[in-house]
């Protein structure tokens, strides 16, 4: 390689690193935004708790594990 080859890619390469120095920071994703919103609300409670006996049972209709506890706190 020469060294006119070796500064056009120098070139090349300094060129993408100030495009991607110039693009927005990363965002914050959906979730991160209402991650504790919820916390203490005994309805959203009381919906993972139906989420979590809904999964169970789907476990077990696959599988035919045993059931689990699902008397665990959301809250």
């Amino acid at each position: 390689m020469t060294l006119q080859q070796i500064a056009k890619r120098v070139a090349a390469l300094e060129a993408d690193v100030a495009t991607l120095k110039r693009k927005p920071k990363r965002r914050v994703l959906w979730w991160n935004k209402i991650a504790g919103k919820f916390a203490g609300d005994p309805l959203f409670s009381e919906a993972m708790q139906e989420g979590r006996k809904w999964r169970t049972g789907q476990q077990m209709k696959s599988n035919g594990s045993k059931k689990r506890d699902l008397k665990r706190d959301d809250g």
